[in-house]
This record gives C-alpha cells, structure tokens and sequence, in this order.
C-alpha cells in the first residue's frame, strides 16, 4: 500500500494514527473512527482532529477494514498524502554539537526493517535518515506502522545523488562510518562525538562499492559463533546507534 495513490494510501492503528493527528506533522486528508470504540475516546478523536481542521466520520468497523484493507486498525484509521520528506539542504544549516548520527541507508527494501530503524532512530537520538529516491523503499503504510509512529518525529530526506550528498558533508567535516561485515573496529571505538554520517547497506549486498570508497572506516559488530552468520539491517543498526548514544549523552531508563 504505497502513500500517494489516493485509493490506498492508509494509515491505521490506534498508536500511530493518533500520534499523526497530534503531531501534525504529516497532515492528515480524512479521519475514520469505529462506532464501537469508547464515547470517550471518539470524543477525544473529535476534539483533535477539529484542531488540526481533519473531517472524521464515524463509520463500522467493517467499513474501515474494507476501506484500509486491514483487519489490524483497532478503529482507527487516516487517509494520508504523499509523505513530506524533509529538505536535505537544510541539514548544512544545521548545528551538529551534541546530535547522534545521521543514517544513510544504501538500498533497505524491507518496509519492516526500515521502519524499525526509524523507531530505533528516535529512541537512540539520531540526528536524521536520509534514502535515495530509486532502489530504496520510502515511507508507506507499513513502515509508518512499524516504526510505531516515529516517523512524524524522526527527519526523514530523500536525496537524489547520495555521492554528492556525502561528499558535502565530507567538507562540513562530518566522517563516514558505514557498517560492513568488512570492517575491523567495534562500534564502541568510534569518536560518535564527532558529527558523522552512518551508513547502513541493503539486506543482501550491504553497502554498494562507490559509498564504501568514501567511508572514513567500516565498523563491525562482533558476535560469537552461531548459525546465523549476521544480524539483520535493523538490529545492526539499533546496536550502533545505542553504542552512539552511550558515548554521546547518558541514557534514560525508559523501556
């Protein structure tokens, strides 16, 4: 279900689509409620989307999983636009004192795995993410849900040449890490203080050729011998990104 086709482009669930409505970020075009959620809870709905200017019905839940084409909604669902990637531009204006990386991921096709990625993006304080616009997924249906609602907090930029995205940085000296089962040192002895670019590479083929040439170093996470060789993209960089968090600020203890 690809956001921008106006028959499809649904988000649902309790969690995300109320944090959409409050955020207001990513602005919502009509609002479905299930006639047998609490009167209470409706009325909140009501109250927010009246806000944020959001027509909202009150359908059957029936109605909505016909509509969503999901029995998952929990009587809750928004028809979305296209979704406002941020400006990349914007990033050389940027103060980059005290900020976690900035991801870059290389070709990450699973919707899942990149939506876990923004949820671990938020969690751990990264600076952004930013995908190119062909050969990478973008934000749909299924990866606002599994980011759990994180992609109305997290910036995500869409760029349309990644080499010269990269070597801009390169001169507001940012340096480039990228992840690679290649690499020879632990994410736990990297300068995360200093502003740096992360990249993450595709599930199968990691990080193509041309971004592995600009990376400053290549870092690995050890792990002991088993029968699965590797960690997946979103794991991987979950482990990173806390590791960069430890050395940037001290955590909560939220869970």
């Amino acid at each position: 279900m690809l956001l921008g086709n106006h028959q499809r482009c649904w988000i649902w669930g309790r969690h995300l689509v109320e944090t959409t409505l409050k955020t207001g970020f990513w602005p919502i075009l009509e609002l479905l409620a299930s006639d047998r959620l609490p009167a209470a809870q409706r009325h909140d709905l009501r109250q927010f989307a009246v806000r944020q200017n959001v027509p909202m019905k009150v359908v059957s839940p029936e109605e909505i999983t016909r509509t969503c084409r999901a029995g998952d909604h929990q009587g809750i669902a928004a028809k979305m636009p296209p979704f406002p990637y941020r400006d990349p531009a914007a990033i050389s204006g940027e103060r980059h004192d005290g900020h976690g990386p900035l991801l870059l991921l290389d070709g990450v096709q699973d919707a899942y795995n990149f939506g876990a990625i923004i949820r671990s993006a938020d969690v751990f304080g990264a600076r952004g993410i930013c995908i190119a616009e062909h050969g990478q997924v973008g934000v749909t249906s299924m990866v606002a849900r599994s980011s759990a609602g994180a992609v109305n907090h997290v910036p995500i930029y869409r760029l349309a040449v990644t080499t010269e995205f990269l070597t801009g940085l390169r001169g507001q000296r940012f340096q480039i890490i990228g992840a690679s089962e290649r690499g020879d040192t632990a994410p736990d002895a990297i300068d995360w203080t200093h502003p740096t670019v992360l990249i993450m590479g595709n599930e199968g083929r990691g990080i193509q050729s041309g971004l592995l040439e600009q990376c400053d170093r290549l870092t690995r996470i050890r792990h002991r011998s088993g029968a699965v060789p590797s960690l997946n993209v979103a794991a991987a960089a979950a482990i990173i990104l806390y590791e960069a968090a430890k050395a940037g600020r001290p955590l909560s203890h939220a869970t």
